[in-house]
């Protein structure tokens, strides 16, 4: 930031080496080396001091710096011209970028001029209004000192914090030191007695009471006609006439055969499935 009486302002380039600029060629390449590495020292103290100047607004407690103030101040700011030091963008495009009406762009850029962080040189109706960033020292000075009381006022309170965590107050009649002892008492014994004998009939409402199912499942029947396992499928049939062949021998009825020689031939058919075929045929 430069300061010059009494305001600080945003570095721009010195008016000397802008008329020096204008007589270099467009490419930077070409440019003198010592001419260069100035130029890019004060392009890069241009940057910083914008972010700087618009750091500075945002801790502004003015009434006046309301947040869409704020937002006209840093997009103006952002329109600044290093090489030219020109900013002077419509109201209307100001509006359209921060997303709010000309009537508020009007008023928050008098509410920032009013605040102390810019001046503006109107050049007619028909013309865009000119922006010079410049704040006074002392406003400065009363932000940064604030920030300084506000963070060492939160310094204390955080040490305050751990203090009061780190060292809890004894409670009264209670020293640390002296722990309270806990009472030992030994387990009321427990009388031992015999379980009731329990006669030989079968208590109700237990497996013991439920006749034994004599029924025979249709798994375990599948299981004492083919000796194996009645869910392993068949072997696959090469051709359509030998799975029928070997359905009839089954005992699979005709309106049944399509469906089994389809999974037969799939190689999906099992024992259990010719077994429950058959059921539901003796069923209808």
């Amino acid at each position: 930031m430069i300061e010059r009486d009494g305001f600080f302002s945003i570095p721009l380039l010195p008016a000397e080496m802008r008329e020096q600029k204008q007589r270099l060629p467009e490419d930077k390449s070409e440019w003198p080396k010592r001419f260069l590495e100035e130029y890019r020292r004060l392009h890069a103290a241009f940057t910083a001091g914008k972010g700087t100047f618009v750091a500075w607004a945002r801790k502004d407690r003015d009434p006046r710096m309301t947040r869409t103030a704020k937002l006209v101040l840093a997009y103006l700011v952002d329109c600044l011209n290093f090489n030219t030091g020109r900013c002077d963008p419509s109201q209307r495009t100001i509006a359209d970028e921060i997303g709010v009406s000309v009537r508020t762009v009007e008023r928050a850029i008098k509410q920032v001029m009013e605040a102390g962080w810019m001046d503006v040189s109107r050049r007619g109706k028909t013309v865009t209004n000119f922006y010079r960033f410049r704040v006074p020292k002392a406003k400065i000075d009363a932000l940064i000192g604030a920030a300084d009381v506000l963070r060492q006022l939160r310094i204390e309170a955080r040490n305050t914090r751990l203090s009061l965590n780190s060292d809890p107050s004894p409670m009264s009649d209670h020293p640390a030191s002296d722990p309270t002892p806990v009472t030992a008492h030994d387990p009321t014994s427990m009388t031992v007695r015999d379980p009731t004998p329990v006669t030989g009939k079968p208590m109700k409402r237990t497996f013991e009471d439920e006749p034994l199912n004599e029924k025979v499942t249709s798994v375990e029947k599948v299981m004492e006609d083919t000796g194996g396992d009645p869910f392993l499928p068949y072997d696959r049939h090469v051709s359509p006439n030998e799975g029928r062949f070997f359905l009839t021998e089954l005992g699979v009825a005709r309106s049944d055969m399509d469906d089994c020689l389809r999974r037969l031939l799939g190689g999906n058919l099992t024992p259990y499935d010719i077994e429950m075929t058959r059921q539901k045929r003796g069923a209808a």
